[in-house]
């Protein structure tokens, strides 16, 4: 918008007349850092065969269950069960595409994790909004859930963006502005192709 005042300034650029550009930005994201894909149970979570969208983690608290139900086997293996099936149906997945990776005294808090193909028929925003707003009505909808008491629970969402086709490496472009930043790890990069043009008034250049 006002490249002669805030970009051109020095004088030299004067003689050249009106300075019009037009930019081009295009985003890059880093892939996605490891995730803990162990469930304390042992059972091991895969990223979906198509594109993975979005991975969300989940802490899921029930207010009138106490930890020491757990002690019995039988109850431990239901519920864990009952659990993934509950929360797997809400988001219109199958129960082998959640773990669980504790469950700890507060009443008892389930922490959680499950990955989110793309363009799945439920999306990563919807399941949260079910899980945080309307857990017992849209989530943990089956009986035996109403004798663990109120359910409350928090998100975390990290969505992943591939990078997009063509000659541009962006991993080499995460290398290098990481290294000039001084950054340590990739993060987001931001570049910036810049088209001006500029207007010659009786400058007449050899090319």
């Amino acid at each position: 918008y006002n490249p002669s005042t805030t970009v051109f300034t020095d004088a030299t650029f004067e003689s050249y007349g009106e300075v019009s550009a037009t930019t081009l930005i295009e985003i890059y994201t880093a892939p996605p850092p490891p995730v803990d894909t162990s469930g304390e149970d042992g059972a091991t979570l895969s990223p979906p065969s198509e594109s993975l969208a979005a991975i969300v983690s989940s802490t899921t608290t029930f207010a009138s269950l106490s930890i020491t139900a757990f002690d019995d086997p039988a109850f431990n293996a239901t519920f864990r069960q009952a659990f993934k099936a509950q929360m797997a149906a809400a988001a219109g997945m199958n129960s082998t595409d959640i773990i669980i990776h504790s469950i700890t005294a507060g009443s008892v808090v389930v922490s959680s994790t499950m990955y989110f193909p793309t363009n799945h028929v439920c999306s990563p925003q919807t399941f949260h909004d079910m899980l945080v707003y309307n857990p017992s009505t849209t989530v943990f909808t089956d009986a035996t859930f109403e004798s663990y008491g109120e359910v409350s629970a928090t998100t975390l969402i990290e969505i992943y963006t591939a990078p997009p086709s063509g000659a541009f490496n962006s991993t080499e472009a995460v290398d290098i502005v990481s290294a000039a930043a001084g950054v340590t790890r990739p993060g987001l990069v931001l570049v910036l192709s810049l088209h001006a043009v500029y207007c010659f008034i009786g400058v007449r250049l050899g090319f």
